[in-house]
């Protein structure tokens, strides 16, 4: 089994040729909420696909504002994707 936990540059991850350009990012304010976003994720995420988990503030009224003006994709939650960015 291999573990690790490391903090690594964007421009060294891009640089790494066996990595994804791609990262899935998963966020929440809620850390319950959030592990199970990620045990969800963990079953079906395949061999050199990668996840960043960010544990994040409450939305404050910009957030909201950003929210509301942002296209959203419904789930089981609502997903908010600012110019493809989360």
């Amino acid at each position: 089994m291999t573990k690790l936990i490391s903090k690594i540059t964007a421009e060294d991850w891009i640089a790494e040729e066996e990595t994804s350009d791609i990262f899935e990012c998963l966020v929440s304010d809620d850390r319950l909420e959030l592990i199970e976003m990620l045990v969800d994720r963990m079953k079906t995420i395949d061999v050199g696909e990668s996840l960043i988990v960010n544990l994040v503030n409450p939305p404050d009224d910009e957030d909201l504002s950003r929210m509301n003006g942002g296209e959203s994709k419904t789930k089981s939650e609502d997903i908010y994707l600012f110019n493809g960015h989360l």
